[in-house]
């Protein structure tokens, strides 16, 4: 099964594509497109909304959903991946927050992009929420010149 592709969204700030194959956990992410270009990534988000079009429920791991540095594939106009910065340790008593998703079921997240340092600078960029259970759209945004 194959997702629809997306027409573009806004006025040059983020559009989303895709047409990837549905895994077979029926987990899919589709990214909300930025109002414009981004003018830092200090304080910006990315949001998305993973759904479950799978006839069966799926646990999802909302720690690793939920966190930039998990979870988003972010590439430069080069086709270049951007590494975030290490993620930190977990506590000794550390037990993942996870939930089921439902059949049809939806769960959005948003995500900070401060995990870059330095930060993005200008540019164009494409994210993906990384995974092999879900099949994710690509977002294209753009980073503009002069943030800080």
């Amino acid at each position: 099964m194959l997702l629809p592709s997306l027409a573009a969204c806004g006025s040059g700030g983020g559009r989303v594509a895709g047409s990837e194959t549905l895994p077979t956990t029926g987990l899919v992410a589709r990214f909300e497109a930025p109002s414009g270009p981004i003018a830092s990534t200090t304080t910006a988000e990315l949001a998305y909304t993973l759904e479950n079009r799978g006839p069966s429920a799926a646990t999802i791991d909302l720690d690793v959903l939920g966190t930039a540095i998990f979870s988003l594939d972010v590439t430069d106009s080069s086709g270049q991946r951007v590494l975030t910065i290490p993620p930190g340790m977990p506590p000794p008593d550390y037990v993942a927050r996870t939930m089921t998703l439902a059949p049809g079921a939806r769960r959005r997240f948003v995500l900070n992009l401060h995990v870059f340092s330095p930060p993005l600078p200008a540019g164009e960029y494409t994210a993906k929420i990384h995974g092999t259970r879900i099949a994710s759209e690509t977002l294209h945004f753009q980073v503009s010149p002069g943030g800080p």
